[in-house]
Order: C-alpha cells, then structure tokens, then sequence
C-alpha cells in the first residue's frame, strides 16, 4: 500500500510541486528497490535462525519512520503559490523575456527535497526487506507443504491489493488542496492544472498506523505450535547439487563468516539463478508499469490526479490479485511438486504473452478514440492570463 500504492500516484504531484524531472522522479521510485537489493541478502541470512517475528517488528517500525520522513518536504517547503510564475511556458529563442527558470529548472532547494524523498524511500527499503523475505519464510514454515502454496498466494494477493487500497485511497487524498489551511482561499478547481492535491497526507497517517502494528508483532513467538512436526514431515524438493550436505556438515549460517560460502552456493544452483532471472525481469515489467502508469494517464488523456490514480489502479490490480489467489489455489489443490509449477508458470507466461497483440501497422488511435471529449476540454487560448497578454508579448505561441 505505501510503497507500490501511495508513493506512485503521488510522483506526478511531487514532480509539479517540486520542479523535478521524470528522470530524478524515478530515482525516487527505485531508490526502495535499491535499499532492498543491497539489504536482503544480509537481512535473510543473519536473520534464517532469528526471532522472525521480532524483525517483522523491526520492519514495521522502519516503514513508519520511512513514511514520516517521505513526508518531510511538505512542512519545510513554503506555501505553494500557482501565481508565482509562468509554469511550464519558456521564451522561444532570441525573444527579449529571457526566463531564467526554464534554463535552470534544477535549483539547490529542489534537490534537497529530492534528496529527503530519496531517504525516506531507502528507510521504507530497509523496513520492507525484513517483511517480504523472512515473512515469506515464517509463513513457508509453519504450514505443511501441500497448503503452502495457498497461503503463499494468499499473502502475495494481499500484497498485491495493497496497493489498490493506496492508489483509491491516495486518490481521495489527491482532490484536497495541497494546503489544507489555505483551501478556502484559492481560486481553483480540481480540473485546473496547477491544482495540486494533498500528496503528503496519506504519508503521515501510515506513519502511526504501521507503528501500531509492531505491537502484534511482538506477540508471536519464534515458532507456531506444531511447526516441530511439519518441518519434520517436509521432504525437501530442493535442486539436488550436493549443497545441501555441505550445509549440514559445516552447520552453515550460525556465523556472519558463511555468508560468502552460503551465497556461493546459491550463485551455483541453476534452477534458483534462473528463477531470480525471471522475477527481475517480471519486476522491470511492472515497477515500471505501476509507478508511471498514473501519470500517463494524468498527462495523456487530460485527467485529474485522483482520477489517475482510481483509472492506474482499476488497470493494474484486478488480475494480479485474481492471478495471485487462484495459482496459489491451483497448487494447493493440485498438490504440485517444484517442477510442475515451473511448468504451469513457463505455460501460463507463454499465454500471457501470446495475448499482448501488438497494434496493425494502418490502425490509427488517439486520446479521443477513448475520451470523445478530450479535444473539446482543451481551450489554452481561453486562459485568463493569455487573454490580459499584451498584444505584443511573445509567449513562444506561433
């Protein structure tokens, strides 16, 4: 909800407030992304024989402070001022109105603020590694095998629909002014496009939320009743590399000193580094999708940021919670073995792909095919600023 949810919707409104690029914007997106990478190797080694609950604590606790300080920018920016400026309009070349914004868009106090979103997401990054490796492996080994699929997918589809939640939610957010203190004041309207909604409330509401949940957390103990006998009964399905001997005779992973041995052994197992290929490049496809889809939107078909955010989400959710659910259903029920459901996700990759038909070289689509009114919306000459213009003034219009 937070991360894949909230912050997405909210780039398009942060980039406008705060004078930056798609491309430092995306930054921001992928700096969570980057947190984990570096941090989930360390974090699910020294943490496999832990108190996992306790770390879930841990991370519950960081994704609050990290929502806190994502926040940050708005209580030490100024108020936001639509009148300030020509937003978005820059002198043409060699006229007498030499904007020195357009120029130099970049100024140090945006890239402060840039740098503040960026260590917030990191502190997020941290707080989520604990959360989705050693979450997973405390749900893996409390349940028998045959009914971990389902809980596996259950989980997953939850944390797939928490971003629906925060796209719907971060939407409603999105149609109160920017300053709640100063809406009676303005003179705009949600389809204006210098409006900018409340980006940064959500953020401080997940703050004390995430940090109430560290208190159910830290009633779980180490392991479930019954996890003794499950483990016991599991039959390992692991990619038989003679690994698994050399971990039992060196009682690997009770010292930090394993970890480059450990991590060897995994960079040798094909089956695992072919998995890990195919999840990266799952997550290129949607992080990317999920993060600039509501601004796509936004900006191609002339819609509002909560309208964005409700559109993105009605897009992306749907059938990754379904998927998610009903393949995690379909092992449990099936009973399937590791290299079945291999089998079933190469099968249903390929169908995925076959379906994703690329448009006709003569077909010809635009905005209106899908919102008739869109030209029609679009009066820029209509503008008050542009009709008080001087006759002679050069705004770079041919």
């Amino acid at each position: 909800m937070l991360v894949n949810g909230l912050v997405n919707i909210s780039i398009s409104t942060i980039e406008k407030r705060y004078d930056l690029r798609s491309s430092l914007t995306g930054l921001i997106s992928s700096s969570y992304d980057i947190s984990f990478c570096i941090l989930c190797l360390f974090v699910s080694f020294h943490g496999q024989r832990g108190h996992k609950p306790r770390w879930m604590t841990f991370s519950a606790f960081m994704l609050g402070l990290g929502s806190l300080v994502f926040s940050f920018p708005h209580y030490i920016s100024d108020v936001y001022s639509y009148d300030s400026k020509k937003r978005d309009i820059c002198s043409i070349s060699g006229s007498h109105d030499n904007n020195d914004e357009c120029s130099n868009s970049k100024s140090s106090l945006s890239l402060g603020y840039l740098f503040i979103f960026i260590l917030g997401q990191l502190i997020m990054g941290a707080g989520g590694t604990a959360m989705y490796t050693l979450g997973t492996a405390f749900i893996d080994e409390s349940v028998p095998s045959e009914k971990s699929s389902l809980y596996l997918g259950i989980a997953n589809g939850m944390a797939v629909l928490g971003p629906a939640v925060g796209y719907i939610v971060g939407g409603q957010f999105l149609r109160i002014y920017i300053d709640i203190n100063k809406s009676a004041e303005i003179d705009l309207t949600q389809d204006d496009p210098r409006w900018l909604g409340g980006w940064w409330i959500p953020f401080l509401l997940f703050w004390p939320v995430a940090w109430l949940l560290t208190v159910p957390f830290l009633g779980f103990p180490k392991y479930l009743p019954g996890t003794a006998v499950i483990q016991k009964q599991k039959v390992s399905q692991a990619h038989q590399d003679g690994s698994e001997i050399l971990v039992k005779e060196k009682n690997l992973g009770k010292n930090f000193k394993d970890f480059p041995l450990a991590l060897k052994l995994l960079l040798k197992n094909k089956v695992f580094m072919c998995l890990t290929g195919a999840s990266c490049f799952d997550g290129l496809l949607i992080t990317s999708l999920a993060t600039f889809i509501p601004k796509y939107i936004e900006n191609q078909y002339g819609r509002t940021s909560n309208e964005a955010a409700l559109l993105g989400g009605l897009v992306l959710i749907p059938g990754a919670v379904v998927g998610q659910i009903a393949g995690g259903l379909l092992c449990s029920k099936l009973k399937l073995k590791c290299r079945s459901m291999i089998k079933m996700a190469v099968i249903m990759s390929t169908v995925s792909l076959l379906l994703c038909r690329p448009g006709n070289k003569g077909d010809t689509h635009s905005a209106a095919d899908l919102l008739p009114t869109t030209a029609t919306a679009v009066s820029c000459l209509s503008d008050p600023w542009l009709q008080s213009a001087p006759p002679d003034s050069d705004l770079g219009i041919p």
